[in-house]
């Protein structure tokens, strides 16, 4: 791993400064995976350092913009660079997933205004073939879980490989009753198996998710 992203593994913040400062061509580095400094220490769970990093980044990108919540940034980029909308960030993302992940409401909602597609499924190595709607539902975020079924996301996108549909998501996950509620109203299939055969209920069975498991009897 490179030096950069050693010292940012680290929490060593005023090493990763200073590395970016005296070569700014490190702001552009990235690991095998393609992830940024910037959304590297993001995803490590360094979220002050990932916006020291990005505040004095000359190279802001949508990526980025949208995954530390920067509304202005993004509306800015967007304008400069529509096409960017429905790309992916070299580590396999869109913009829209970053934004259901993270739990950007605002930035959500102005994407997919701006026509962001709702079906577009990650690239990513770490997670492959997801849509936003089960980025959502990974960590959560409940009111960006309603706003994309409101505008017509899939309840049953499936997810590959695993043949993951959002409700096996949601019943790994203790605390999602509502969640799995939401999806249910929109038609989501409680009878969907995964590729190792599991329905969402034999998942929640397995997780020791009880309340979860009630809701999703067949």
């Amino acid at each position: 791993m490179q030096e950069i992203f050693q010292a940012i593994a680290g929490g060593l913040k005023s090493k990763v400064i200073g590395l970016l400062k005296r070569d700014p061509t490190l702001f552009q580095s990235i690991t095998e995976e393609g992830i940024t400094p910037v959304l590297f220490s993001l995803y490590y769970g360094k979220l002050e350092m990932s916006k020291e990093i990005y505040q004095i980044s000359p190279h802001k990108n949508l990526f980025e913009a949208v995954a530390l919540g920067d509304f202005e940034e993004t509306k800015r980029l967007v304008s400069d660079f529509p096409d960017e909308m429905n790309s992916f960030s070299k580590d396999g993302w869109s913009a829209l997933h970053l934004a259901a992940y993270f739990g950007h409401l605002e930035i959500t909602k102005f994407l997919i205004a701006s026509g962001a597609d709702l079906g577009l499924t990650s690239k990513s190595k770490l997670s492959y073939g997801n849509t936003a709607l089960h980025s959502a539902i990974a960590t959560g975020k409940k009111e960006i879980i309603e706003l994309l079924l409101e505008k017509g996301a899939d309840a049953n996108a499936i997810q590959n490989p695993g043949n993951i549909s959002p409700l096996h998501i949601a019943a790994s996950r203790s605390g999602s009753i509502e969640i799995i509620r939401l999806l249910l109203e929109k038609g989501a299939d409680k009878t969907k198996m995964n590729s190792e055969e599991q329905t969402p209920y034999a998942i929640a069975l397995e997780r020791g998710n009880e309340a979860e498991a009630e809701e999703l009897k067949v």
